[in-house]
């Protein structure tokens, strides 16, 4: 699960970013308490993503970096 992987790497899980491409992904991001990062090369539509709580969406995978260490 999220929350395991954070305690296994010592990192609270609001320190966390999870990233998916579902609605799904963004309801385990948020049960976790975690940053839910939806990205649109996946298999679901921008407006899933966006109806679920993620808190930022890209389209590209080099727009990742500037977001979790800004």
């Amino acid at each position: 699960s999220a929350l395991e992987v954070a305690s296994r790497l010592g990192v609270r899980p609001e320190a966390c970013a999870f990233v998916g491409d579902t609605a799904i992904d963004m309801k385990t991001a948020a049960n976790a308490g975690m940053y839910g990062i939806g990205v649109t090369w996946g298999f679901r539509p921008r407006e899933e993503l966006e109806a679920s709580g993620a808190k930022v969406i890209i389209d590209r995978p080099e727009e990742l970096p500037a977001i979790v260490t800004g």
